[in-house]
């Protein structure tokens, strides 16, 4: 430690860390997937220590770090936890991955780093679109149908959803 402080070295806390070396180890995310988990797990075991600092919240928030289905990471803002409603508006979509041991501190941490439980608004206007570049068939129409329901009933529960995304529809 001595030794370190005489060459200026600098001692690193854990929100140090994450603010500092994480940014630089996310190639980690595809060259090495088993120990980017690791640092992952880590992190989720560690949220209490790390959950009220808004700049490693911004960290996490821009780098691949919820592990989806498929065995890819991605960043959170493009991946939701699994559910019937968000299939039914999003037909496909990256659902994220919790393990068998601690999913709820994984669970926890994808929450805090912002993987969304309901649609985004941006990600259903990417399916309106999709859908209605394609001729007309029973099954996307049938999905046009469940968005418009679903809209509604945003539009009826919360008065923020999306309202200036939205406009363009």
């Amino acid at each position: 430690v001595r030794l370190r402080r005489r060459r200026g070295a600098r001692r690193h806390t854990l929100l140090s860390y994450v603010r500092d070396l994480v940014p630089k180890a996310v190639d980690l995310s595809t060259n090495d997937p088993g120990r980017w988990w690791k640092l992952i797990l880590l992190m989720a075991a560690k949220l209490n220590q790390i959950e009220d600092d808004q700049e490693v919240l911004r960290v996490w928030a821009d780098v691949p770090c919820v592990r989806t289905r498929t065995g890819v990471f991605e960043r959170p803002a493009r991946v939701y936890f699994a559910s019937d409603a968000v299939t039914t508006i999003l037909g496909e979509y990256p659902m994220a991955s919790l393990p068998s041991a601690h999913p709820r501190s994984v669970e926890a941490f994808y929450d805090w780093v912002g993987v969304a439980r309901e649609p985004r608004t941006h990600d259903v206007l990417e399916r309106v679109r999709l859908l209605t570049t394609l001729p007309p068939t029973s099954s996307a129409v049938a999905a046009i149908s469940n968005i418009v329901g679903f809209l509604a009933t945003q539009f009826g529960s919360n008065q923020r959803y999306g309202r200036n995304e939205l406009a363009e529809l």
